[in-house]
């Protein structure tokens, strides 16, 4: 008797189908990014500040301290694009390696506040006791209560003038943003039938915050941090300016346009081109974070 041939039951691959899920996710939310007004202008700009800084040895056509005594203040021309200072030193390059600085203060004060933020957030939104969660929102009512730059001069004078210090300055100063965001998304989380579920089953505290509740809450916390961006590098800047952030010969933003302020009579360039190089980078970074807000708002692109 010849058996019968059966057909083989397809094989479910899960991951798969969550992996090509998570791509078209991603490629429906960046063209929606790119069909914002502003973003494609401002992700250009951040690209193209971001290569500069990485190949400025490259792109810069001085070195960062080489001057010339017989060129000081001279004004902006096809040798120097920028002008030179008094010590004869080429802007442009300054400005150029001063883009590294920048954007080191932006990334990692950021992430400092963020994952200092966020832990914070996740555990008093989700545990619900009142000790801790009173003890921790109150000192973030604490850090808040204080102007942002008034702590973060308060902190980085404490520390010392240094690059190390205005990041965990700048990063301390952005804790509280961080962790009462968080703690408002969790508030509304923690309560759906997903978690409900998980803690039914008999799954940890833990891994509910990091693998259930954590993922739901990562839209605004993107926001949050391509805004904050822009904050750090401001507010290095205007540590820098004051004199205690970076300290030369490393070139800053913030130190060349104190420096180039006491000469807006006779040779304004050295003010206007580290003050352009702030303007447009906080204005990138903040149209970036716009964008990335209306990409990510159902509401906007249902």
């Amino acid at each position: 008797m010849q058996g019968t041939r059966t057909a083989a039951a397809p094989v479910a691959d899960p991951l798969g189908q969550q992996a090509r899920r998570r791509a078209t996710g991603l490629r429906a939310f960046f063209a929606r990014l790119m069909g914002t007004r502003m973003a494609p202008v401002a992700s250009f700009i951040i690209a193209l500040l971001v290569l500069t800084a990485v190949f400025a040895p490259i792109i810069a056509p001085y070195g960062v301290e080489e001057g010339d005594f017989a060129a000081t203040l001279t004004r902006p021309n096809r040798e120097h694009l920028m002008g030179t200072d008094t010590l004869g030193r080429d802007i442009f390059s300054r400005v150029i390696y001063g883009s590294r600085v920048s954007l080191q203060v932006g990334v990692i004060a950021v992430g400092i506040a963020m994952i200092i933020g966020t832990a914070f957030g996740l555990v008093a939104g989700y545990t619900r006791i009142g000790l801790l969660e009173s003890t921790i929102m109150r000192a973030m009512d604490a850090l808040l209560a204080f102007p942002t730059l008034v702590l973060a001069l308060a902190i980085t004078a404490a520390l010392g003038p240094s690059l190390t210090n205005v990041m965990i300055a700048v990063g301390i100063v952005g804790i509280p943003g961080y962790a009462r965001l968080v703690r408002g998304q969790v508030l509304s989380v923690r309560e759906r039938e997903f978690i409900e579920a998980a803690r039914t089953i008999g799954v940890s505290d833990l891994r509910i915050m990091l693998r259930h509740i954590l993922p739901n809450v990562t839209a605004p916390l993107i926001v949050q941090a391509s805004l904050g961006v822009a904050f750090a590098i401001l507010s290095e800047a205007s540590l820098s300016f004051l004199g205690l952030g970076v300290q030369p010969p490393t070139p800053s933003w913030g130190a060349m346009l104190a420096f180039g302020k006491d000469y807006l009579n006779h040779a304004p360039w050295m003010a206007i081109a580290p003050g352009a190089a702030i303007f447009i980078t906080v204005l990138a970074f903040n149209f970036l974070g716009d964008g990335i807000r209306d990409a990510l708002d159902p509401h906007l692109h249902r």
